[in-house]
């Protein structure tokens, strides 16, 4: 009855089409009965013509083509046409559950389970770093830090644990009393470096983990003599340019990079000549190109708070100020996201303040450009203060930011 209906109307063709289908992955799945059953009778129904085109097209992969039977088969009336079957539909499906099982393998390589590790170990392992997390982005670092400590105790020998661990470590760094603290604050950003690199070996394909180590390294140079600085600026360009070479587009690499950049590009020529002659060279670095870093960070993340407040400070520098007005009054209202945007925002708020006194004083081009009066007028309250010169040089703004190279 099936098959005189199905070569009757192509309404009922396609309907059952469907609801076989359903019927048949339903089944397929909760009885765990393999494909290779439903098809050896259908594989032998085809061929003595004994099986509806619809009930064939629920096997159907890769070719809408296809011999037909010795027996002739009256046509649909129907511009639809649905594929017949190939023998090598059973390849098609092993392939594709090998593909499946490939992927759940790489998915399960990321996570780095210790041979003895039980069920509820492993959960209460995630629920740690899933706590660090939390407490991450609530921007308390000591108590992020005290989970991820907790959380590499059970499983030692993890790179996510561990870089996710040295962030919070260079985050602390600029706590209040760690930072007036020289022996701890280098302890910690020391140790930051060192889980960094052992995550390196253990994840050599991360780039976070190449990241985590400049950053580690850029605190650790705040606290080091003048040798161990010139060695730790080519560390910190060489992990930057690697994680940029696996991860093209992380935005992260690209702030971290630029904030290396425009610190390097303050130091004289003169300084920079000494600094060789006595350590040996270091890392060329321009504006420009710190600008460039900035503005493509920005380009790949608009929505972190860091990458508009710190390009905004570059462009005061420069004496671009009504351009860092325009990107610093969106860029103070993103979101947070951990201590580093917190810090960044207060910097950001009390350069807002100092450039709007700045452009209050500043003349108006078109006053500027009268021709001055011979008879000086009388100054007043409102004219107390001398306009700044041009050639004036403005002070660097020495606040933390968000602590990478202040």
């Amino acid at each position: 009855m099936v098959g005189v209906l199905s070569d009757r109307s192509s309404v009922f063709d396609f309907k059952m089409f469907k609801l076989f289908t359903f019927v048949l992955n339903v089944t397929l799945s909760t009885f765990e009965i393999p494909r290779q059953l439903i098809l050896i009778p259908l594989i032998v129904g085809s061929r003595l013509a004994m099986v509806p085109e619809w009930l064939l097209s629920a096997f159907e992969y890769d070719s809408w083509e296809m011999p037909r039977a010795k027996k002739k088969r009256p046509k649909l009336s129907t511009d639809f046409k649905f594929p017949t079957l190939r023998w090598n539909a059973l390849k098609t499906w092993e392939n594709a559950m090998q593909a499946g099982r490939e992927s759940l393998r790489r998915v399960e390589s990321q996570v780095r389970t210790e041979p003895g590790e039980t069920p509820e170990m492993r959960a209460v392992i995630d629920k740690l770093i899933e706590e660090g997390l939390a407490y991450d982005k609530a921007c308390d670092s000591q108590k992020s830090q005290a989970a991820f400590e907790r959380a590499l105790e059970l499983r030692p020998k993890d790179p996510v644990v561990m870089i996710s661990l040295s962030k919070e470590l260079s985050d602390r760094v600029f706590d209040h009393e760690i930072f007036h603290n020289k022996p701890q604050a280098r302890q910690l950003a020391s140790r930051a470096a060192d889980l960094a690199s052992e995550a390196i070996e253990l994840a050599p394909e991360n780039a976070q983990c190449y990241i985590a180590l400049a950053v580690a390294n850029a605190r650790l140079s705040m606290f080091s003599d003048a040798r161990q600085k010139v060695e730790l600026t080519h560390s910190i360009k060489g992990n930057l340019m690697k994680a940029l070479e696996i991860e093209p587009e992380s935005d992260y690499a690209y702030h971290v990079l630029a904030r290396f950049e425009h610190t390097m590009a303050h130091i004289g020529g003169l300084m920079r000549y000494l600094i060789k002659t006595i350590y040996g060279a270091i890392e060329p670095a321009t504006i420009e190109r710190a600008e460039e870093y900035f503005r493509r960070a920005i380009e790949i993340n608009p929505k972190r708070l860091i990458h508009g407040v710190e390009l905004a400070k570059l462009l005061y520098e420069t004496k671009r100020y009504d351009e860092c007005k325009e990107l610093l009054v969106p860029s103070i209202e993103l979101e947070i996201e951990d201590i580093n945007s917190v810090r960044t925002k207060k910097d950001g708020e009390a350069l807002l303040k100092k450039l709007t006194n700045k452009l209050n004083r500043t003349p108006s081009r078109l006053s500027m450009s009268r021709t001055p009066s011979k008879h000086r007028l009388p100054r007043t309250s409102s004219s107390s203060h001398t306009p700044m010169s041009p050639l004036t040089p403005i002070s660097r703004n020495n606040s933390k930011g968000s602590g990478l190279f202040d």
